[in-house]
C-alpha cells in the first residue's frame, strides 16, 4: 500500500506500533450500506465458485453461509480424498483447504491436486487452519497452497483473499497474510462461557435468520464430540484425543464459546506435547464445561439475533 510502519519497545512495558499509509477519500454515494461492509475493493467476484473442503458440520455451515451470503456459489468436500477427486472432475476458481481431516488431510490432499494433469490442479488454494504454529506457513507453501486463514474466519479476510487469488478486486494476495492465532494455553477459566460479541458478528455475516439453525447444528456436533473425547481419554486413544479436541475447538470459537475453546486447544496442546497426564487432566473439565458453555448458547439463542 505504498506506506510505512515502525514501533518503539521496551522490555517489560510494552510496544507501540505506527504506521503510515495514504488513501483515496471516500465518496458517500459509493459507501455500502449496513454493518461490516467490505472496503471498496475487497470483493471476489459474484459467483465465483469455491471448494469448501472441512469434515466439520458446523464449521462447514458457518464458512459456507458467510461466503454464499457474499455472493459465492460454494461446493462441500468432507475430507481430502473427496477435494481431490472434485478439483479433478469439476471447475472450480478456489478451493479452501481445512488441514486436519480424516482420510487424507489437507496437505496430501493439495499435493494431489497439484498434480493433476491436464491444469486442473493450477488453481489456488487455501489453507485453513484451527492454528498457524510456527513454522506452518513454510509447510503450507512447499505442498503448493497460495495462502493460508486461521480459524474462527473472518468475513473481510476471508473474501479478502478469495478476491486477491481469483482476479477479483481485491489488494495482491501477498498483503493477506492471515492475522496469528490466540494461543490459549492451561487458564481456561480466564475466557468466557459466551462470547456476545462474536454471535452479532457471526449474525452479520451469516443473516441473523439462520443464525439459530447454525448454532443448533453446532451444538449437536459439539455435544458428540465431547462424548468422543471421553471415551478416548477413557482409552487413552490420544490420537483420537487429539483430532476431536481440535475440531471441536474451531468450531465452539466461531460460535463464541471461548471457554471451551480454550479447554479443548489444551488437550490439543497436550496430545501434540505427549503430556499426557496433563491432557488427561483437561479432558476430565470438558464435560462439565460443555454443558455450561452450551447451555448458555442456548438460553441466548431463545432471544433472537437482529
Amino acid at each position: 500500500m505504498g506506506g510505512t510502519i515502525s514501533l518503539e519497545s521496551e522490555v517489560g512495558s510494552g510496544s507501540r506500533f505506527h504506521f503510515e499509509v495514504e488513501l483515496e477519500d471516500s465518496n458517500p454515494d459509493e459507501i455500502k450500506q449496513g454493518p461490516r461492509a467490505p472496503m471498496k475493493g475487497s470483493m471476489p467476484r459474484e459467483n465465483t465458485r469455491v471448494l469448501l473442503a472441512e469434515d466439520n458440520p458446523a464449521n462447514q455451515a458457518v464458512i459456507k453461509g458467510i461466503l454464499e451470503r457474499a455472493g459465492l456459489v460454494v461446493e462441500l468436500a468432507e475430507n481430502g480424498l473427496e477435494a481431490v477427486e472434485a478439483v479433478r472432475d469439476t471447475h472450480y476458481d478456489i478451493v479452501l483447504m481445512d488441514i486436519s481431516m480424516p482420510q487424507v488431510d489437507g496437505i496430501e490432499a493439495t499435493r494431489r491436486i497439484r498434480a493433476l494433469e491436464d491444469g486442473r490442479g493450477d488453481l489456488p488454494i487455501v489453507a485453513i487452519t484451527a492454528h498457524a504454529l510456527p513454522g506452518d506457513s513454510e509447510v503450507f507453501l512447499q505442498a503448493g497452497m497460495d495462502a493460508y486463514l486461521t480459524k474462527p474466519i473472518d468475513r473481510d479476510r476471508t473474501l479478502g483473499v478469495i478476491a486477491g487469488l481469483t482476479g477479483g478486486t481485491a489488494t495482491p494476495k501477498k498483503q493477506w497474510d492471515a492475522a496469528p492465532a490466540k494461543q490459549l494455553l492451561d487458564g481456561h477459566n480466564r475466557f468466557e462461557l459466551l462470547d456476545e460479541s462474536v454471535l452479532q458478528q457471526l449474525a452479520r455475516d451469516t443473516g441473523p435468520e439462520i443464525l439459530p439453525e447454525l448454532i443448533k447444528l453446532y451444538s449437536q456436533d459439539a455435544r458428540a464430540r465431547v462424548e468422543r473425547i471421553a471415551e478416548a481419554a477413557a482409552s487413552r486413544d490420544f490420537k483420537t484425543l487429539q483430532y476431536e479436541a481440535h475440531t471441536l475447538g474451531s468450531s465452539a470459537g466461531a460460535h463464541g464459546n471461548l471457554r471451551l475453546q480454550a479447554i479443548a486447544r489444551n488437550i490439543e496442546a497436550c496430545c501434540r506435547e505427549n503430556n499426557e497426564t496433563k491432557a488427561l487432566e483437561h479432558a476430565a473439565l470438558i464435560t462439565e464445561i460443555a454443558t455450561a458453555s452450551l447451555g448458555s448458547l442456548a438460553e441466548r439463542s431463545t432471544r433472537g439475533f437482529v
